[in-house]
């Protein structure tokens, strides 16, 4: 039964430690390496995130292995106080849904994906540069 107790304590602070988990857009303003797995395809995109505002930087591309130059990247990231991120990027053309989490330390972030013209969901992580 003191296990039992226990465990439980332990979850309810680990949740609410993660509840009280916070992102602005400043924290999490900067370049970030995101890499991009659907299918049989992997793509690493630069991806620039201004302090303000949810559109992605002119400046951000993809680099898909086989095709050269980079491929511009644009979209727009809603990013939540809770650290959720959704939006929509676009990548030569296709514009894959994207929704994930930016861990505590506003360092990391991984998700998902959809590839709208393949049909194929797909996961991300990144990091910040």
């Amino acid at each position: 039964m003191k296990t039992l107790m226990m465990t439980i304590l332990l979850i309810l602070a680990i949740s609410g430690e993660a509840a009280m988990a916070r992102c602005n857009r400043a924290e999490v303003a900067g370049t970030w390496n995101i890499y991009f797995g659907t299918g049989n395809v992997a793509v690493r995109c630069t991806l620039k995130v201004p302090k303000s505002g949810p559109t992605v930087s002119s400046s951000s591309y993809c680099i898909v292995p086989g095709l050269t130059p980079a491929i511009p990247l644009n979209g727009v990231l809603q990013l939540a106080a809770n650290c959720h991120v959704a939006g929509v990027l676009t990548i030569n053309g296709v514009q894959p849904p994207i929704d994930g989490w930016i861990s505590r330390d506003k360092e990391t972030i991984s998700g998902m994906s959809w590839d709208p013209v393949n049909n194929i969901g797909g996961i991300f992580s990144g990091v910040k540069l």
